[in-house]
């Protein structure tokens, strides 16, 4: 029983505890001493440290029953404070609990604590960056995007441009489809804040390429045309095929990871040819190209030289080239799908083929028969949703109009100077969205991985890895595989199985 004769006592087995790395006791401890006396002399001020440095604590340890204990009990004080928010100020602490809460699987308590950072201070940016950690995390609550946008609404009607406050709008626009409203912010946006703040900024650059306003297209994108120069072009010639396999890389992605995927997809795969598109290739490469299409009937190429496209702004062409390798592939879908006149399975070239590409192949097509299918993610935004390592593309009129705009949309931030990362997603995203307000779209099918066994067939390392390791130690892991199970065939056995 804790009283004004051991309160002192507890204090300080709240800091021992502490300083012994004993972090959830710490805190239980603490708790203690201020539902006693909340004015407690030292205590409000040991309340924050010890919180501060448990979630420090959660960060570096390795321990998973330890992490519990620290957002169990991190959880706990976070409650206990919002009942004495006059004398405990923790606001600091929940855009980084929601993270860690996230990260060991508590979802429904990181949204408990965004929407209770709102409670907390009304018109505090902490509710706001508690509501983007929920988004960069693939969790969407209607309840917090609504708080964020009215306090997007009053910074921005005081004057105060920040970037959250057009964010927070923004993602509230999107969420409930409301396009017009959408296009006011952005437009405010341009005229508000600096070129070089949004272009630097992660999440409004990607807003400021966002158009699905009919006047965008009507007048500025229809008025633009392009043409793709290619060096070199040889289509597959096998006429069997199921569909086509399409990889669009660098000569960089190509050495590193491409070259290999293509030669196993040609060795291992018989219902499916191989196209691939190099930008920038070398001699080198290009020999490869001429060898591969002499063996295998099932293999295109296409070559494409970034210097050679007129279209493309000098500081595009020196300083932003990433973001035209990406955008290629789209670029270029309307020729690929002219040439083929089959399905199209655009992939990421830094993959690995892990089990049956044949029926990938005929999965994929079978059970996804839209015109266009695409992985959709679960972040909310432009250029998050829609994730490119996996897509399917049919010949029809609607897709032909999709990539016809997507082509020209693309092509005009690259005459621009700020063709920046993303806007291969967001290009997608928004021409699919103003085909779909006007009624032309294409059929659309979602690739959903939770549904559909992509890890199955391919091995995909996140971005966030050392790619050039984990495919090496795959394919070395792969290789052991295939040795062992040739040295089971009874040709390589000691003695060979009956027959």
């Amino acid at each position: 029983m804790i009283d004004e004769h051991n309160i002192h006592a507890i204090n300080m087995i709240a800091l021992s505890s502490y300083m012994a790395g004993k972090y959830a006791d710490a805190i239980n401890n603490i708790i203690c001493v201020l539902s006693h006396d909340i004015n407690h002399h030292g205590a409000v001020s040991n309340f924050c440290s010890i919180i501060k440095g448990s979630l420090v604590k959660f960060k570096d340890s390795n321990n998973i029953k330890e992490k519990r204990e620290i957002i169990f009990a991190c959880y706990n004080a976070v409650n206990f404070a919002s009942l004495h928010n006059d004398v405990l100020n923790i606001e600091f602490s929940f855009p980084i609990l929601i993270e860690y809460m996230i990260i060991i699987g508590y979802k429904q308590e990181a949204v408990n604590l965004a929407r209770l950072s709102f409670k907390i201070n009304s018109s505090s940016q902490i509710g706001v960056l508690s509501t983007f950690n929920l988004i960069n995390f693939g969790i969407t609550d209607e309840e917090c995007l609504k708080k964020s946008a009215d306090i997007g609404i009053k910074s921005i009607r005081k004057k105060e441009y920040a970037p959250y406050a057009f964010c927070s709008v923004l993602f509230w626009c999107y969420w409930r489809e409301k396009y017009k409203s959408m296009e006011f912010f952005l437009r405010e946006m341009e005229k508000t804040i600096d070129i070089n703040t949004i272009i630097n900024s992660k999440q409004l650059h990607t807003w400021y390429m966002t158009k699905v306003d009919e006047s965008f297209y009507k007048d500025i994108l229809y008025k633009f045309n392009i043409d793709i120069q290619y060096q070199q072009e040889e289509y597959a010639s096998h006429t069997d095929s199921k569909g086509v396999i399409f990889i669009c890389v660098d000569e960089n992605y190509w050495n590193r990871f491409s070259k290999d995927l293509a030669q196993d997809l040609l060795l291992e795969g018989t219902v499916f040819s191989v196209h691939v598109c190099i930008m920038n290739p070398s001699q080198e490469t290009q020999n490869i190209l001429t060898e591969l299409k002499k063996d295998y009937s099932r293999f295109g190429y296409s070559t494409v030289n970034i210097n050679n496209q007129p279209w493309i702004s000098d500081t595009n062409k020196n300083m932003l080239y990433k973001t035209y390798y990406a955008c290629n592939r789209f670029m270029m879908m309307n020729d690929i799908l002219g040439a083929y006149q089959i399905p199209i399975i655009s992939l990421d070239g830094d993959q690995i083929p892990i089990g049956d590409m044949d029926e990938f192949v005929e999965r994929s097509l079978l059970e996804h028969d839209g015109d266009v299918a695409i992985h959709y993610g679960t972040r909310l935004g432009p250029g998050l949703e829609m994730v490119c390592d996996l897509a399917i593309f049919r010949p029809a009129p609607s897709t032909h109009l999709l990539f016809s705009i997507v082509s020209k949309y693309m092509a005009y931030f690259f005459s621009k100077g700020y063709a920046l990362w993303m806007l291969d997603q967001v290009s997608f995203y928004a021409v699919l969205k103003f085909l779909q307000i006007s009624g032309m779209a294409p059929r659309l099918s979602h690739i959903k991985l939770e549904q559909f066994p992509f890890d199955r067939y391919l091995f995909h390392p996140l971005d966030s890895v050392d790619k050039d390791a984990a495919i090496h130690a795959k394919r070395a892991a792969r290789a052991r595989k295939g040795r062992e199970q040739e040295a089971l065939l009874p040709a390589h056995r000691e003695h060979p199985l009956p027959a």
